[in-house]
C-alpha cells in the first residue's frame, strides 16, 4: 500500500525525517513507502537488495518505537546476519 506524503517537500535525510515525524507531517509508514518505492526504482541497475523486507518494515512502521531515529527507515547491507531473514 502507497501512501502520499502530506503537504510540502518530501523529506530526504534523516534529519528532515525526523523533524518531520515530530512534526506529524508523516508517519513512520509513509516514510517506509517512501523508501521502498525509492529503493524499487533504482534497485534493479546496482542490485543492492538481495533479499528485500518490505512487508516486514511496514509492520515495523506501524508498531511501536523509541529513540532518537526511531520511525526512520535505513537499509542492513543483506552480507550481515539479521534475525528472521
Amino acid at each position: 500500500m502507497t501512501t502520499t506524503l502530506s503537504a510540502g517537500p518530501a523529506p530526504t535525510d534523516m534529519m528532515d525525517m525526523r523533524e518531520a515525524l515530530a512534526s506529524g507531517r508523516v508517519t513512520a509508514s509513509m516514510l517506509v513507502d517512501q523508501a521502498i518505492v525509492r529503493a524499487e526504482a533504482v534497485n534493479p541497475q546496482p542490485n543492492f537488495s538481495a533479499c528485500p523486507t518490505s512487508e516486514r518494515a511496514r509492520t515495523q512502521a506501524d508498531g511501536p518505537r523509541s529513540g532518537a531515529l526511531a520511525g526512520i527507515p535505513t537499509l542492513i547491507k543483506d552480507m550481515l546476519p539479521e534475525k528472521g531473514i
